[in-house]
């Protein structure tokens, strides 16, 4: 695309019978130039701080930022806008950024779509005429249109297995819990542990359907996965624990790392079991902080 863009901007300067065409295509080279420098330079300053900052880390390294926002997200950077908070008062302590990564996990990873041209075109038109109040706006504006709050609960409470944003949510969740934010070392030492989601009640289940509240095979299907029956858990406990009944999950759910899956462990532990009812509860006390964390 950007090559196709030079190519026929430089053919207009040439087939251009003007005398100061070269001086013209002159500017628009140099003017490129500057502006692609400046872009880089912006991109470089932000993947320092995710090697310094823990909210850069999760946002790209733990979530997984989309291609499609990058350059929103350094053309913010570029304008000096990208830390800005938000200039109402009913957002105090938000960010530009927080929208972003609000964006990131309602539409792109929650939704599960892709669209770039209203991105691309705010992109484009973004430049210092702009105020903190039109960006916090119109990216307003883009959530609603794609993700509205009424839609993001009810995608909260319909099979989220495949929700590509889960992983990290489900950290954030475990953030919550120990109400305290993770260090930036504590984040490396959970991506290199290969956090996954975890079926609580197994997909392939060594369990009867009715002793833990299910009429049928078809009952089960419409809780298996949902926000109450999934936990995350490292990679190598997950691959351990298999299709085993939860009580025999217990022993690898207390070595987890995660706040979460240990909290869960002591309840199965107690109750000597894990039902339907479990499922709709914790599903319920999930799905209520995350509408509240992610609260556009």
């Amino acid at each position: 695309y950007v090559l196709m863009y030079l190519k026929n901007q430089l053919a207009n300067y040439r087939s251009d019978n003007r005398d100061n065409r070269f001086e013209n295509m002159e500017m628009f080279i140099n003017d490129y130039v500057e502006s692609l420098h400046s872009f880089f330079i912006s991109l470089r300053n932000i993947l320092f701080r995710v090697l310094k900052d823990e909210k850069y880390y999760k946002l790209f390294v733990v979530l997984g930022l989309s291609a499609t926002l990058y350059p929103i997200i350094v053309k913010l950077e570029m304008l000096g806008k990208l830390e800005k908070e938000l200039p109402s008062e009913k957002y105090k302590g938000y960010k530009l950024l927080d929208l972003v990564e609000l964006i990131e996990v309602r539409v792109y990873k929650t939704r599960g779509t892709d669209p770039r041209a209203d991105i691309s075109w705010f992109t484009y038109q973004l430049d210092n005429k702009w105020t903190e109040k039109e960006i916090q706006d119109w990216l307003f504006w883009y959530n609603q249109r794609w993700m509205s709050k009424e839609r993001f609960q009810t995608e909260l409470k319909s099979d989220i297995y495949g929700n590509r944003a889960l992983t990290s949510m489900y950290i954030d969740y475990c953030e919550h819990l120990e109400n305290r934010s993770f260090t930036l070392d504590e984040l490396k030492e959970i991506v290199s542990k290969a956090p996954t989601i975890e079926h609580v009640l197994s997909k392939t289940p060594k369990f009867t359907y009715k002793s833990v509240g299910f009429r049928s095979a078809e009952h089960f299907l419409e809780y298996e996965d949902t926000l109450g029956n999934l936990t995350v858990l490292e990679k190598h406990l997950n691959s351990a624990v298999q299709n085993k009944i939860p009580i025999d999950k217990v022993p690898y759910y207390d070595r987890s790392l995660f706040k979460m899956t240990k909290t869960l462990s002591s309840f199965v532990h107690t109750s000597q079991g894990f039902t339907r009812k479990e499922i709709e509860n914790r599903g319920e006390e999930i799905s209520n902080y995350f509408l509240r964390r992610w609260w556009c």
